[in-house]
């Protein structure tokens, strides 16, 4: 047996029900709930240890599946500080910290490989540094900040929201849907959109778009392998993709088991020239879109589960950098990205 220890600009109608979320997850740790943990490969009897070793030879296979009909609640934490440097020499700093609560909760257990999983991101930490400005949002105080600060807006379209993922036989993402959210894509596209201008529409299109929300909320990053393999295997996975300060940045990162230790698997993905999109985005402290002309970066990159295939914990650091234009103007960006997932806890209704 293994032990598990158990607003946007529209939150004001949930309240209710997030004050009732809020206390039963504060219960929770005075909970302990069982959790029966199934293996498709243990290691041998003797071959694992207190630092997590295992055999060379050791065969092991990585899923992902959530208990049927319990919650899990997560929580992401992004911390970004970036350094900008002009082409005149002149620099600008500044911090954001990000942390979103969500809870996870699959009706169903998998089948034929695929499983869907409902998502409610339920609250918001946000903290912003740079320019002589301090901005601070906690979205459990219902009082919005007393501005219209672009970096807030573009980060509060998720809040509140709900949405299903669901998972393929090959741990990646099938599908992601909400019947809400296409027609909030649709209005913003065929008429709300008319009356704002470009870098606010592009905050909320990007806010609902299926990238911005499989990134905060889909952990594996197509890193785990399909099949098995043994405990000192090195493999590609070629469509690592992770989002640093708005930018969708890719690589084909390596991966490696860095350890195995009382039923959690950890991976380890290494990122050696990770590069971003090159595409429009919304870059701080600037009035119009601007455009990523290139940019290089490394990063690393766990992800840790039980053998039941139960996301325990996520977390990257990256440093990138990064050439945007802005006109006949070119600046630089130094990027430095700590991410982190967590799973908090669970519980049954």
């Amino acid at each position: 047996m293994g032990w598990y220890v158990s607003c946007s600009l529209c939150f004001v109608s949930k309240q209710n029900k997030k004050l009732v979320k809020h206390f039963i997850f504060a219960c929770l740790t005075l909970l302990i709930t069982v959790f029966p943990i199934f293996s498709q490969t243990h290691p041998k009897a003797g071959n694992e240890s207190k630092n997590g070793k295992y055999t060379a030879d050791e065969i092991f296979k990585v899923k992902i599946s959530f208990p049927a009909l319990i919650y899990h609640k997560y929580v992401f934490t992004d911390s970004t500080k970036v350094l900008r440097t002009y082409s005149d020499g002149s620099t600008k700093t500044y911090n954001r910290v990000l942390q979103y609560s969500y809870t996870f909760f699959a009706p169903n257990p998998p089948s034929e490989g695929f499983q869907k999983v409902k998502i409610d991101i339920d609250s918001l930490i946000y903290s912003f540094k740079g320019d002589s400005l301090y901005i601070f949002y906690d979205s459990q105080n219902g009082h919005a900040p007393n501005t219209r600060f672009p970096d807030w807006i573009a980060n509060m379209p998720m809040l509140s929201k709900t949405f299903d993922l669901t998972y393929s036989p090959y741990y990646e993402v099938a599908n992601i849907e909400d019947e809400k959210l296409q027609e909030l894509r649709n209005y913003i596209n065929d008429k709300g959109g008319s009356s704002m201008d470009s870098l606010t529409k592009y905050m909320w299109i990007r806010g609902y778009s299926h990238e911005h929300l499989l990134h905060f909320t889909e952990m594996n990053k197509g890193i785990i392998p399909f099949g098995s393999f043994q405990g000192d295997s090195v493999w590609n996975a070629p469509k690592f993709s992770i989002e640093i300060n708005g930018m969708d940045f890719n690589d084909t990162a390596k991966v490696n088991m860095k350890s195995y230790n009382a039923g959690i698997i950890t991976l380890e993905a290494k990122c050696t020239n990770i590069q971003p999109q090159a595409k429009e985005i919304r870059s701080h402290g600037i009035s119009k879109l601007t455009q990523v002309e290139s940019g290089t970066g490394t990063g690393n990159y766990e992800f840790e589960v039980n053998t039941q295939g139960l996301i325990k914990r996520a977390e990257g650091i990256f440093d990138t950098e990064v050439n945007i234009r802005i006109g006949n103007e070119v600046f630089k960006e130094k990027i430095k990205s700590h991410q982190k997932w967590t799973l908090i806890g669970g519980y049954r209704m």
